[in-house]
């Protein structure tokens, strides 16, 4: 008997097993619904290509469970078969390929470069991070805790913070696989001052456990002091927990935070952002002035630190989990000493065109897995890519011409 005639399929086998599984259609009921391609936006029909392990004798031999012509062949070491569609092949195939996948699911929740392939583990990938992500905090917070008692009892404070942060930052950046790079880290150790940045996504833990300072405290909503383990442990280290319904009592936190942060030279981390952007552009939300306010009051310094975009890393709507690093970059201290307090908001706005106009600069977060990005940061990319191709045009052009020009003076 003549071999049937194999037609080329496309490789995302993965993706047509997560179709068949979202059908949620019997065989015979598949069957039915393949019968007629002209009808179907179905590209593997007539013949089914899932990577499954059956045991079948021979190339081209005829199977009694399939009762149909077949045909093996070898794919990425699995075993690949192209079969006419019958009930009990689809049967068969059916399972086996789901068995095949959730055998799979391990091997790949680290390996997000193999995530476009499993499309139907992409979110799953993503929350299983996010879960791991959330255990840890909790781990932290409980370190928090006891780092905050021990602190406490030892007359130091001030370093509980410090101590958690890089706690989250080590165990974070070694089971996802980011990291941040700094620039002009030797900004922060002019203390006192106070440190304002950007605030887009939960990535933002990162960025605050490889660069807070020692000495330094943050402001967080009040509703977050009464979370078991996390609001304890900030409790102990000094965070100053601000009232949102009532601005009296958080201007007299905020004053009694400036009183000690002078005094004892430390510093003061705040989002003038005020909540999480989650953005895909580069841009920040309108500032408040808060933070300008009680630098302005205190004489102090304003650090602006500058991070780059992390929706390539994370990205709640996309569910994108990438390895990869963020870039921050940490610009010149801003003195605050002449500053008037009419000027206030003027000044808050030159800061935050000064920090967007950087952040176009710095760009998105680089992502080992970069066929899986929000458009703008596509976008971005290739216009980068395109202005240092202009860059280089350009300057082979002029060398030339400098070229030719000396060879006309040495004619001459």
């Amino acid at each position: 008997m003549q071999k049937p005639e194999l037609p080329r399929v496309p490789t995302r086998s993965c993706h047509c097993a997560w179709q068949l599984y979202k059908l949620r259609l019997r065989p015979v009921e598949l069957q039915r619904f393949v019968s007629k391609p002209e009808q179907r936006n179905l590209p593997y029909w007539p013949r089914l290509h899932i990577p499954v392990r059956v045991d079948i004798s021979g190339n081209g031999s005829r199977h009694p469970w399939f009762g149909r012509q077949i045909c093996c062949c070898s794919w990425l070491e699995h075993r690949t078969i192209f079969c006419w569609l019958c009930p009990k092949m689809l049967n068969l195939v059916y399972k086996r390929a789901l068995l095949d996948l959730v055998r799979r699911l391990g091997s790949i929740l680290f390996e997000p470069d193999l995530a476009e392939e499993m499309c139907l583990l992409k979110s799953l990938i993503y929350y299983t991070r996010t879960f791991l992500a959330a255990a840890i905090i909790c781990g932290g917070s409980v370190f928090g805790v006891v780092a905050g008692l021990v602190c406490t009892v030892i007359g130091k404070q001030y370093l509980a913070q410090w101590a958690t942060a890089r706690c989250f930052y080590y165990s974070m950046a070694l089971f996802f696989g980011i990291d941040v790079r700094v620039e002009n880290e030797h900004y922060l150790k002019d203390l006192p001052c106070v440190i304002i940045s950007n605030h887009q996504n939960a990535l933002d833990i990162f960025m605050l456990g490889r660069m807070f300072p020692r000495g330094c405290t943050v402001t967080a909503k009040k509703s977050l002091k009464y979370v078991p383990f996390l609001g304890w442990f900030m409790a102990l280290s000094g965070t100053l927990f601000l009232e949102r319904s009532n601005r009296a009592k958080s201007v007299e936190t905020l004053n009694r935070g400036l009183k000690n942060i002078k005094e004892k030279k430390r510093a003061l981390w705040i989002f003038p952002e005020g909540t999480r952007s989650y953005t895909t552009k580069l841009e920040m939300l309108p500032f408040k002035k808060g933070a300008f306010h009680l630098a302005q009051q205190g004489g102090l310094p304003i650090v602006p630190i500058v991070v780059s975009n992390t929706s390539t890393l994370m990205n709640p709507k996309l569910k994108i989990y990438n390895r990869g690093y963020i870039v921050a970059k940490v610009l010149k201290p801003i003195p605050t000493a002449d500053l008037k307090k009419e000027d206030v908001g003027k000044f808050s706005e030159k800061v935050r065109e000064m920090m967007v106009a950087e952040l176009q600069d710095v760009g998105y977060s680089p992502a080992i897995n970069d066929t899986d990005l929000p458009a703008e940061a596509i976008e971005y990319e290739k216009n980068r890519q395109q202005i240092e191709h202009d860059d280089v045009s350009e300057a082979l052009s002029s060398e030339n011409s400098t070229e030719r020009s000396t060879e006309s003076i040495k004619e001459f």
